[in-house]
């Protein structure tokens, strides 16, 4: 299996019963024993799944993980479309402000 990745989220919350328990000691222990044996066999270990927990991504990157996978295709893509309708909504509200109650822009051009 040289050059692999291995992850401890999700098998072992779900394996020991805690999915979603993110306090759980036994992920840290997933961690903790996960890590050892990628340091050992000369493999990389991740953290996945984690991405809404900043503070254990920290803390297992301080532990000695490879690789985070620091976000999902659909928490990116939501995130850029929210920041979108954030700033067409800013310049809906300018151009709206603009206006004169006749419906020209306030350089006198029809909107």
């Amino acid at each position: 299996m040289e050059g692999d990745a291995y992850s401890p989220p999700r098998l072992p919350r779900l394996k020991v019963g805690i999915p979603g328990d993110y306090e759980n000691p036994g992920l840290t222990e997933a961690y903790e024993r996960t890590i050892a044996a990628c340091r050992n066999t000369g493999e990389w270990n991740e953290c996945d799944g984690l991405h809404v927990r900043r503070d254990l991504v920290q803390k297992f990157c301080e532990m000695g993980v490879d690789w985070v996978m620091a976000a999902t295709d659909g928490l990116l893509l939501l995130s850029g479309a929210t920041k979108r309708a954030g700033e067409l909504s800013a310049l809906n509200e300018k151009v709206s402000a603009s206006r004169s109650p006749d419906g020209k822009m306030s350089n006198g051009t029809v909107a």
